[in-house]
């Protein structure tokens, strides 16, 4: 196949689907994608035109395979999962995909679903909370610290009335000074 003749192909498809014509474009779809596997936009057709959810998910995890910067994708594909309750672990198309009982999309080989930028922002946000969490834990403890010591000093100044104060046992320091 010809690009030209590729592109022309999905314009039809997408035609079929804005016209609600998912069985018509399901059979061509399965056909453009045995020719082009590795076309993001196909895969992404093709999760648009199948009603199963699983199938739907496996697309999507297919066009992050091909294309891991497509944020409509991964849009896509997170909403999927949260109506499934499928976990991100599961790898893409474990089982051959089949839309008419003679035809079969191809599979690749399975591999691991890239994160999502979502997830990774979210890791990311967890990451900084914990080092603040951490921080604020820090300075609390070190104005306990210096809460102690500034009482231990005041309690030893109040306990030697006119006397001198003996800090460390080699230094004197009179009240008068103090």
């Amino acid at each position: 196949m010809m690009i030209g003749q590729d592109k022309t192909d999905l314009q039809f498809v997408e035609q079929l689907l804005r016209e609600g014509k998912k069985q018509e474009a399901l059979p061509l779809l399965a056909g453009y994608l045995q020719q082009n596997p590795n076309s993001a936009q196909g895969w992404w057709l093709l999760g648009l035109t199948v009603s199963d959810l699983k199938r739907q998910i496996e697309c999507m995890e297919r066009v992050l395979l091909i294309d891991p910067t497509s944020v409509l994708a991964q849009v896509r594909l997170e909403k999927l999962r949260e109506e499934v309750s499928i976990p991100p672990s599961v790898p893409p198309f474990v089982e051959p995909i089949s839309f008419d009982e003679s035809e079969v999309v191809p599979t690749l080989p399975a591999q691991q679903v890239p994160r999502s930028l979502a997830a990774q922002k979210t890791t990311s946000i967890v990451k900084t909370k914990s080092r603040m969490l951490q921080y604020i834990v820090l300075s609390i403890l070190a104005c306990v610290i210096v809460a102690v010591l500034v009482f231990a000093v005041m309690m030893l100044l109040r306990n030697t009335p006119n006397q001198s104060v003996q800090l460390v046992s080699f230094v004197k320091i009179p009240l008068a000074l103090l």
